[in-house]
């Protein structure tokens, strides 16, 4: 038996906690719940009267799980089905917002005091004349030691959920935490100011000032003990070189995010899901203009093989199933902007050659869509994502990778059963996969979200 359950309603409460998140996220923007009770725990749909909603299914296991909940967030805020959401409802979106400006306030503030405290711990023992002297400062040190480690301890604890951070943490993810921190006290403020006047937004403002007006003590905390150069760790005693550190590191494997085009199946369709919950719940799903996505995750040195593994695996848990392609991930100029938190202007000069263009050129377009003054050029997101994290340090996706065009190439060349070709930057597969393309993408451009801003020595905005 199942249930649907309306935004304003409270939702079952999912039993993994990276799932919550990502939950509450599509709740607060207007979606709807249909809640399972088979191996499927549920799935989340944009707006139930389109006729082709974005659709994603969640499942109650699965070794990815955390992926699968990062890929279905993305899809959440890239939907443009609803294009307005009440008061009410924009009242929740803001608050988790700030929720998580705090959170990493709060981290950020601890990490740096714990920076303090191990700072005044090396100060004792370098000012230590006398072994009496020596004594009493390395027993002082000691406990400005364990305070530190307990601070640390308590910002991680604090960070929300699916973000991560290094250990020991270096300097630029502590402004990183900051900036972030500030960007989300943007989206909350850009939601305030679709709320109509009255008395129901003014305790969402003054919250949104507290948020910003700790954000310069934090800040400039951070610029007092900040360490140079910055590839070296903020809590400098404990460096990934000196074997402590080392012991106790927390460090995260980049993973590869491979999407599959997977054609034959519906996600609205029950028996589907419960088939996609037993089999295949280790694969990220949604459904969106009708296009099924399978996004699969590896750490694996050849993710063109395990991916084609994968695509077995698919088939034989759905035989009617066909897994067409890798998508790509075709992106306009708008989209872009829209993605990446910048003004459409700016990332037009990027496109155009008239900025950075010299030493750093923008990714080249893979296509064009429509003729003349109409036309459309279009870009592959993980291309222009590299781009930016390379050169702008604008790191949207932490700890995620993509195939390469040629990778992309071999893994297409694999699922259609045709012998490996010679890879090309200009594919004919582009052209003639954008022609079946539904709508042509136009270019809006209208103000975007307010830029985000991100800490990075070296980096330009």
């Amino acid at each position: 038996m199942s249930r649907w359950y309306q935004p304003q309603e409270q939702w079952p409460r999912h039993q993994k906690s990276w799932w919550r998140e990502t939950i509450d996220l599509a709740r607060s923007a207007g979606w709807h719940l249909q809640y399972l009770d088979g191996h499927a725990w549920g799935r989340i749909v944009c707006d139930p009267s389109e006729d082709n909603p974005c659709t994603v299914p969640i499942f109650s296991t699965g070794t990815s799980g955390e992926s699968a909940a990062r890929t279905a967030r993305r899809t959440v805020e890239r939907c443009d089905h609803l294009a307005a959401a009440e008061a009410g409802q924009i009242l929740v979106r803001a608050g988790v917002l700030l929720d998580r400006a705090e959170a990493l306030l709060d981290a950020a503030s601890r990490l740096l005091q714990a920076a303090d405290k191990q700072a005044e711990a090396e100060e004792l023992l370098q000012g230590a004349a006398t072994a009496a002297d020596e004594a009493e400062k390395l027993t002082q040190a000691l406990q400005r030691e364990a305070d530190g480690d307990r601070l640390t301890v308590e910002a991680y604890e604090m960070l929300p959920e699916g973000r991560q951070l290094g250990y020991p943490p270096a300097s630029v993810e502590v402004g990183a935490l900051i900036s972030d921190a500030s960007t989300q006290a943007d989206e909350a403020e850009q939601l305030a100011g679709r709320l109509p006047a009255g008395d129901h937004s003014v305790p969402l403002r003054e919250r949104i000032t507290q948020v910003r007006t700790r954000d310069g003590p934090i800040r400039s905390l951070l610029a007092a003990l900040e360490c140079e150069p910055v590839s070296c760790c903020l809590i400098c005693w404990r460096s990934p070189t000196s074997g402590y550190g080392d012991s106790r590191r927390r460090g995260y494997s980049v993973e590869t995010h491979i999407p599959l085009i997977v054609r034959n199946i519906s996600l609205d369709d029950d028996a589907t899901i419960e088939q996609l919950a037993l089999s295949l719940s280790d694969f990220g799903w949604h459904e969106t203009g009708g296009q099924v996505i399978a996004t699969f995750y590896t750490s694996a040195a050849d993710p063109v093989a395990a991916a084609a593994a994968a695509a077995l695996s698919i088939k034989r848990a759905l035989p009617q199933a066909r897994v067409e392609r890798v998508d790509e991930q075709f992106v306009s100029l708008a989209d872009i902007a829209a993605r990446a938190g910048l003004t459409h202007e700016a990332v037009r000069l990027w496109a155009a050659g008239k900025r950075r263009a010299a030493s750093e050129p923008f990714p080249a377009p893979r296509a064009e869509v429509g003729q003349g003054r109409t036309a459309t050029k279009i870009w592959t997101w993980p291309e222009v994502l590299t781009w930016l994290k390379t050169h702008y340090c604008l790191d949207l996706e932490p700890d995620t990778a993509y195939l390469t065009p040629e990778q992309v190439t071999r893994l297409n060349a694999a699922l259609q059963g045709r012998p490996e070709p010679r890879w090309q930057p200009a594919t004919a597969g582009v052209a003639r996969t954008l022609a079946v393309m539904s709508t042509v993408l136009e270019e809006d451009a209208s103000p975007t979200p307010a830029a985000r801003r991100f800490t990075c020595t070296g980096g330009k905005r």
